[in-house]
Order: C-alpha cells, then sequence, then structure tokens
C-alpha cells in the first residue's frame, strides 16, 4: 500500500463544522462532555436549541416562499407535473369534503399489522389488514377486517437448508431486508393494496406508506410477488385512479424540506414519482425477463403517480401523499380533511383507526398467549421461548 496516499475524509470535517457548529475533534475530546448532567442543564439546552433550530427553520422557509416557491409554478420538464405548486386551503372548502367525502363514507382507509412469534422449529406470522370508513360523522365508523397466517417451518433436509438459507439474514441483529422478513412485509404490503382493490367498494383508497414500494418494486425477491403486487397497484393507478397514499415517513427529504416552508393550510405539487421508481429498479435484482416487467411498470404508472406534500398547521409537521396525476388536488383536500379530525398530530385519522384495530385484534398478548398455549399442549411449554419470557 502507498503510505503517501492521501485517503479522503468520508465525512468533511469542515462540513461537519458548518451543521453542527463546532469541530468535530472537539465533539471527540471527552473532556468537553458533561459529567452527569442534571435535568435542569438538560432542557435548558435542548430549548435554546429548539428555538435556535426555529429560528433558523423561519429563515429557511422564507427564503423558500420567497424563491423556490415562484419558480415552482414555471417549472418544465421530466418529472414535472403539470399541477405543479403551492395551493391554499379554505376552511368551507375542507367543511365540503367533510360533508361530501369522509363523513359519508366516500373514503375507506386502510392499514395492516404484521405479529410474528419466532421460534427455532417454527415461524408463526399472523398478518392482519383492517379497512375503515366513517359513518354519518367522525365518531361513527365501521371496519372490515382480513387475516392470514404463514408458518416457516421444514423437516426434510432440503427445507432445513432452505430453511438456514432464509434465516442467515435474521442472525443475531434484526435485518429487516434479510430474505425472510422482507418477504414477510411484501406479503402485507401486497394485502393492504389488494384490499384497497378489490374489497373497497368506496369512491376514494386511503393507504398508508408508498403506493408502489420498495418490497413490491423488487417483488421481495419473488417472481410471483413481484407480478401479482405491481399489477394490483397498475389497476388502482389507472383504472381506479382516486386513490392517496401517505407515509410516516420518507427517504426524499428535499420533498419535506419544502413542506417545511408550507403555512397551515396549504399543500404543494412537486414531482412524478417515476425517477424514485426507476431509482429502486435500477439497484435491484432480477432475472431478464422481471426486469423488463419492472422497468415497463415505472415507465407506464411512475408518471401517472405525483407527489405532493401538505401541512395542517404549525403546530405538526408536514407529510408527504402520493396520488393520481389527475386527482392530484382532490387527493390533498381529502388527506388534509382527515388529518384535521386529529389536530394534534396532523396525520389521517381512517389509516390511524385501522391501524389501532388491527393492533387490538391482533395484538401480541392475543397472538403470543395463542401460540405459546398451542406449544404448551404439544408438551414443550417453555423449550422454544426465548430467556427473557420465561424469567419469573
Amino acid at each position: 500500500m502507498d503510505t503517501d496516499t492521501e485517503i479522503p475524509d468520508l465525512i468533511d470535517t469542515k462540513e461537519f463544522e458548518q451543521a453542527y457548529g463546532e469541530a468535530l475533534i472537539d465533539v471527540l475530546n471527552i473532556d468537553t462532555w458533561s459529567r452527569q448532567p442534571s435535568l435542569a442543564e438538560l432542557v435548558g439546552r435542548m430549548t435554546e436549541e429548539v428555538e435556535d433550530a426555529n429560528r433558523r427553520e423561519d429563515e429557511r422557509s422564507k427564503t423558500i416562499r420567497a424563491e423556490i416557491f415562484p419558480q415552482m409554478a414555471h417549472a418544465r420538464g421530466e418529472g414535472i407535473p403539470a399541477d405543479i405548486g403551492v395551493y391554499r386551503v379554505s376552511s368551507d372548502t375542507i367543511n365540503k369534503v367533510w360533508r361530501k367525502a369522509l363523513f359519508n363514507g366516500g373514503v375507506d382507509g386502510c392499514d395492516a399489522t404484521r405479529k410474528e412469534f419466532p421460534t427455532l422449529p417454527l415461524t408463526i406470522t399472523q398478518i392482519g389488514v383492517c379497512l375503515t370508513s366513517y359513518r354519518g360523522n367522525q365518531q361513527t365508523f365501521e371496519h372490515r377486517m382480513f387475516q392470514r397466517e404463514l408458518r416457516e417451518a421444514g423437516a426434510g433436509l432440503d427445507d432445513v437448508y432452505r430453511l438456514l438459507n432464509l434465516r442467515a439474514g435474521e442472525s443475531g441483529y434484526s435485518n429487516e431486508r434479510s430474505p425472510s422478513i422482507l418477504m414477510r412485509r411484501g406479503i402485507m404490503t401486497y394485502a393492504e393494496r389488494i384490499v384497497l382493490l378489490t374489497e373497497s367498494s368506496a369512491p376514494w383508497r386511503l393507504g398508508h406508506g408508498n403506493p408502489a414500494p420498495y418490497e413490491l418494486l423488487t417483488g421481495s425477491g419473488s417472481h410471483d410477488l413481484l407480478r401479482a403486487g405491481l399489477t394490483a397497484v397498475r389497476q388502482l393507478v389507472t383504472e381506479h385512479k382516486r386513490f392517496v397514499f401517505i407515509p410516516s415517513e420518507i427517504v426524499d427529504k428535499r420533498i419535506l424540506t419544502l413542506g417545511g416552508a408550507l403555512r397551515a393550510g396549504e399543500y404543494a405539487i412537486v414531482v412524478n414519482a417515476r425517477q424514485s421508481m426507476q431509482k429502486i429498479v435500477d439497484g435491484g435484482k432480477y432475472n431478464p425477463q422481471d426486469r423488463r416487467f419492472a422497468e415497463g411498470f415505472y415507465n407506464e404508472v411512475g408518471p401517472e403517480i405525483v407527489i405532493g406534500v401538505y401541512r395542517t398547521s404549525f403546530e405538526t409537521p408536514p407529510y408527504v401523499f402520493y396520488s393520481h396525476k389527475d386527482h392530484c388536488h382532490e387527493a390533498a383536500l381529502i388527506a388534509m380533511a382527515d388529518s384535521l379530525l386529529q389536530p394534534h398530530r396532523g396525520f389521517p385519522l381512517l389509516i390511524d383507526l385501522a391501524d389501532r384495530i388491527c393492533s387490538l385484534a391482533f395484538g401480541n398478548d392475543i397472538f403470543d398467549d395463542a401460540v405459546k398455549t398451542a406449544f404448551t399442549k404439544a408438551g414443550a411449554p417453555f423449550l422454544y421461548q426465548g430467556e427473557r419470557l420465561t424469567r419469573s
């Protein structure tokens, strides 16, 4: 190895100092750390940092509103929706959405949960999906449940080798992209979308996450899941069209940065989904036929999906939404109207209701107790339970 060769820093020290206001070498010096800081000191320091961050955010927001937002309306090019721009919503419009779309059952919200009981000979996964809608007002709603169990086990030598390979990525620390875990997540995300597509009769479908997430764009390593998942999404997007998906978080922080500059009651249409889909597919592992299928999907469906961001109040963060390009304004209004029903979160109440119903119906205690009872009846009540579960 050439010792004279200069190895560049992975993180530029000047960038670190600009971002954090102090040199990295000072942070690494333990003498600069507080010894047993008091609660008052911690609260005071955090208060100063939060106030400073809010001030900086206000300055950044002013710049975005003055410089970026006016340019958006005139932006043209690949990946830019025709309706790009910032829009303001009146209280009268929200009231109309409540009366004419939400409270009359015109929107079905959907969310799912996945509970697992892993043991050496058997891993049982329970997937629950819930559809919710309002009936008359926000205090009355109805729901429908869909449930499925998966059992991962094998007795023969080939089955044992297969199980060991599947669990290779699950050894030690949890790896959410190990083949086995990714497949279970993929089935759950598919179930949410196929339930919205085939089991809902509401004009509008409200989903959680990205309509075409990583698990479905890659098929989670499965040819069958790739085909089934993307076919369902294609139908929802190109045939039904009236949908809105809202993720809890998003990788692309640029959209959230724009959202942070929105005022209460504003939303922005920013970009279409083709480029983000292509990035996932380009990095995925496919056979040639499946790669052509995935590429055809993002070329056809990606431009039909627009990505926007909305904000219901200054006390809540902005949230990203996905919708069809022809119905993006209606989708934004539905997302905002439902989010205003819980002003402390600014997130759609129908999604939260579906999540809570799933959690109650398929809660850990209920599921775990049922599996433990089955092992007890089989004469092995403690054999496959972790040490923490058997503590007195």
